[in-house]
């Protein structure tokens, strides 16, 4: 019976530490400078609910060392509820939020600084598992070429616009060779 009270002590202790991600125990994406990609994905039955919704959240901490333009897509993989995407500054104030079905797709430029991303599906099924997107690109308007150095700029489109004239950095990734 000692031995059956200490397994079950044991595994609760386990199930305790793993199930903490807020602030504190956030993911970290990393410190960029320049371009990158990011894709996770979590199964929020280990997680727990500091923020938002009703549902478990998935914390990331992201510092950017240059101004970037970012493209973050959150998608729900069981498809049956909503999405929840918080984007905090270092300080935890909310710089933005988008709630869509299913998956969600923010469209963003930030300053050099820590952030942090949050995401939830709010859905009758709390256990869930999410994917997060982060492409990052430094946007053109950071540029300064010389006469001696010359650039090429790549768009890739991510709306279906049917005019390349009006591709923005809010509907672009931009990369620079």
């Amino acid at each position: 019976m000692k031995k059956l009270h200490f397994l079950l002590w044991a595994w609760f202790i386990i199930l305790a530490a793993t199930a903490q991600d807020n602030f504190s125990y956030a993911r970290i994406i990393g410190t960029y400078s320049s371009d990158f990609d990011y894709i996770d994905m979590v199964d929020t039955r280990t997680l727990k609910n500091d923020y938002g919704g009703s549902s478990n959240d998935a914390f990331y901490r992201l510092t950017i060392t240059k101004r970037m333009s970012f493209v973050i897509y959150l998608i729900d993989t069981e498809h049956d509820g909503s999405t929840a995407l918080y984007v905090l500054d270092v300080g935890r104030k909310q710089i933005q939020s988008m709630f869509n079905d299913n998956e969600l797709q923010l469209n963003i430029s930030l300053d050099p600084g820590t952030y942090y991303l949050i995401g939830e599906s709010n859905s009758p099924n709390v256990n869930r598992t999410l994917e997060l997107d982060v492409f990052a690109r430094r946007p053109l308007s950071d540029l300064s070429p010389t006469p001696i150095r010359n650039y090429i700029v790549s768009l890739t489109p991510t709306t279906g616009l049917a005019d390349a004239d009006f591709l923005v950095n809010e509907n672009c990734l931009q990369k620079i060779d």
